[in-house]
C-alpha cells in the first residue's frame, strides 16, 4: 500500500534511500556483497591516506574503487529497473479497477547515483581528492586565528604569522621578543607565551596536523619585500567584483595589514557600496579612500 511513509521515504537524502536498496541486493546477489565490501576496504584505505596529505598513495586506490563501484552501480539499475516494470505492472492492473490509480502512472522511479554522472566515477575520485586537500589546506594567520588563543583576532593573527613566518618558531618566542613588535602589548604577548607553554595546546595542534590539515608558513624574506608592508588597510562597504574576503587575502598577499577599524595609523580605505562610519572616519582623518573601479585598477599593477 501506499501511505504517509512512502512519501517521507521518497523525500529521504539518496545515501538514506540507497541503504534499503543495498539490503535488497545483499540478499538477492552474492557478487552485490563481494563488491560491496570490497568498494568500501578501499574507500577507508583511500581516506586514511587523504588525512594524511598523501595523494599518490590516495589515487592508488582509485582502480580497485571505479572497478567494485561501476559494479555495483550496474546491479543497482538493474535491481531498479526490475522493480520500475513490477511497479508499473501493478499500476496498469489497479487502473482497470480504479480510474484514481492513474496518479500514480505519473511517478519516476529512477536510480540517482551517488556520484556525478556527467564527471563520471573516475572524475568524481579525482575532484573529491582536490576538495578534500582543499578543506584541509590553509595559511598560517588563519591558523592562528583558528587555535582561539585569547585576544589574538585576525589582525594580530596577521601580524604574528608576517613576523614569526612559522608556527615553530611562534611557539618558542619569548615575552620580550612579542614586545618589540608594533601591535603587540603585554597582555597579548602574554597569552601567546602561555598558550604555547600549555602542553594540551601543543597536542592539538600535532593532532591537526597528523590528521592531514596543513598551513603555510610565510617566506619572511620575500614579504619584507613585498610592495604593501607597512601599510594598514581597511575594506567597508561591499564589494561586486570580489568578496571582502577575497580582497582582504590580495591585500595581504601584497604585504599589507588589513584592519577592521580606522584610526590614524590606517594608510588607505577602500569602500564599496553601504560605506558609512569607517568612511566618514577616513574623510576626517584625510585618509586615502578608494571606490571599487580604483581599487580593481590599483591591483592590475601587480597582477
Amino acid at each position: 500500500s501506499i501511505d504517509s511513509k512512502t512519501f517521507f521515504y521518497n523525500d529521504n537524502a539518496p545515501d538514506y534511500r540507497r541503504k534499503h536498496l543495498d539490503r535488497g541486493l545483499f540478499i538477492a546477489s552474492p557478487d552485490y556483497a563481494k563488491d560491496w565490501f570490497g568498494y568500501f576496504r578501499g574507500l577507508k584505505q583511500r581516506n586514511a591516506a587523504l588525512k594524511t596529505g598523501n595523494i599518490s598513495q590516495a589515487r592508488a586506490y582509485d582502480e580497485t574503487l571505479i572497478n567494485h563501484g561501476t559494479k555495483l552501480n550496474y546491479l543497482r539499475e538493474n535491481l531498479v529497473s526490475e522493480v520500475k516494470k513490477i511497479y508499473f505492472d501493478i499500476v496498469k492492473i489497479l487502473e482497470q479497477h480504479n480510474r484514481r490509480a492513474q496518479l500514480f502512472s505519473g511517478i519516476d522511479i529512477s536510480l540517482k547515483s551517488g556520484f556525478n554522472n556527467e564527471l563520471g566515477l573516475k572524475e568524481s575520485f579525482i575532484h573529491t581528492e582536490s576538495v578534500d586537500l582543499k578543506r584541509k589546506t590553509t595559511t598560517l594567520e588563519k591558523f592562528l586565528y583558528a587555535l582561539g588563543i585569547r585576544e589574538v583576532g585576525e589582525a594580530t593573527a596577521s601580524t604574528l604569522a608576517t613576523n614569526f613566518g612559522s608556527i615553530e618558531k611562534l611557539s618558542k618566542a619569548s615575552l620580550d621578543d612579542l614586545l618589540e613588535i608594533d601591535d603587540i602589548g603585554p597582555k597579548v604577548a602574554g597569552h601567546v607565551v602561555n598558550f604555547f607553554k600549555n602542553p594540551d595546546n601543543s597536542s592539538i595542534i600535532t593532532a591537526l596536523s597528523e590528521a592531514g590539515v596543513v598551513w603555510q608558513d610565510v617566506d619572511l624574506e620575500n614579504y619584507k619585500e613585498a610592495p604593501l608592508v607597512g601599510q594598514t588597510w581597511v575594506l567597508t562597504g561591499g564589494l561586486v567584483s570580489m568578496s571582502r574576503a577575497e580582497a582582504k587575502d590580495i591585500l595581504q598577499s601584497l604585504g599589507a595589514k588589513v584592519g577592521s577599524s580606522v584610526s590614524a595609523k590606517t594608510f588607505q580605505v577602500v569602500a564599496g557600496p553601504g560605506a558609512g562610519s569607517k568612511l566618514k572616519k577616513a574623510k576626517s582623518y584625510n585618509i586615502g579612500v578608494m571606490n571599487e573601479d580604483q581599487f580593481i585598477a590599483f591591483l592590475e599593477d601587480y597582477r
